[in-house]
């Protein structure tokens, strides 16, 4: 049970930062495209980690 609601949990999270990634995208768009793929290499970057960080806990 604790481990199906963690993984909704997780599938949920990472949508969500998805959703994220896309509303940041649209928006800066409009300014400059170089700003776009900073943002969003950081946010990859940040998603990565994060999930590295998930994928330990789950070990432990």
């Amino acid at each position: 049970m604790k481990k199906s609601l963690y993984k909704c949990a997780k599938n949920a999270t990472t949508i969500i930062l998805i959703i994220i990634i896309f509303m940041v995208d649209i928006q800066t768009m409009y300014f400059t495209r170089t700003r776009v793929k900073c943002i969003t290499k950081e946010l990859f970057i940040q998603i990565c980690m994060d999930m590295e960080i998930i994928g330990k806990m789950k070990r432990n």
